[in-house]
């Protein structure tokens, strides 16, 4: 018999087994996340309304009062563990002034500030998974002479992580992976991240556990 079949034999082999794996692994963790969900319903539900009706009532205010960020969206979404996860997001544009160069010296950016946390049941049982992203960014306009060669009038966005340099003048990502106990589910915790994405209060401000923290 010839070598290659053999081997593409072998190959299919070990792809098949691979996959039924795979496919055992994500029914055990669909189970788990099923039975935490049963067992701690009220908790999360209960938690998930708070959080919908603080932002239904945010965003019926007058606009006054949410100038600065609009609205907050938020949304329930299927996934494939059906963790029955719910996302949150706000953003606020801001007018910064900015070193720009010795002759012109300073000039204005817009400046996009974008928040959103995710929170869905976990498979450890009796407890949540929160997924927190807070993301900032500079929009400038083209240069005048990039327009007048006919190119279209539109924003461009840097992408660069803080540096070394003033943090205020650079664009930046935080991203946090961490858990809540189904216990501490409490209005008090859900006003925590309605103030949080209503820029009420910083990153650094939310309760969150520093054990618990993974950083992405």
């Amino acid at each position: 018999m010839s070598h290659w079949l053999e081997e593409a034999e072998r190959h299919q082999r070990y792809k098949e087994k691979a996959s039924r794996r795979s496919s055992s692994k994500i029914l055990e963790h669909k189970e788990r996340i099923k039975n935490n969900f049963e067992k701690n319903r009220n908790l999360y539900e209960n938690f998930i309304y708070n959080l919908n009706d603080l932002s239904d009532r945010i965003n019926n205010l007058p606009t006054k009062y949410r100038n600065e960020f609009g609205k907050i969206k938020f949304k329930s979404k299927e996934s494939k563990l059906n963790t029955h996860l719910n996302f949150y997001t706000t953003s606020r544009r801001l007018k910064k002034r900015r070193f720009k160069n010795l002759r012109s010296l300073f000039k204005f950016s817009h400046q996009k500030n974008v928040r959103i946390v995710y929170f869905s049941v976990s498979k450890h049982i009796d407890m949540i998974e929160v997924e927190l992203k807070e993301i900032s960014m500079f929009r400038e306009r083209l240069d005048k002479k990039k327009l007048e060669v006919g190119e279209k009038k539109e924003l461009k966005t840097k992408s660069e992580k803080v540096g070394s340099g003033d943090s205020k003048d650079s664009n930046y990502k935080i991203k946090f992976y961490f858990q809540y106990k189904m216990e501490q589910l409490n209005k008090d915790l859900a006003n925590e991240f309605i103030d949080w994405l209503a820029f009420k209060k910083g990153t650094e401000q939310l309760p969150i556990p520093p054990e618990q923290i993974k950083h992405h």
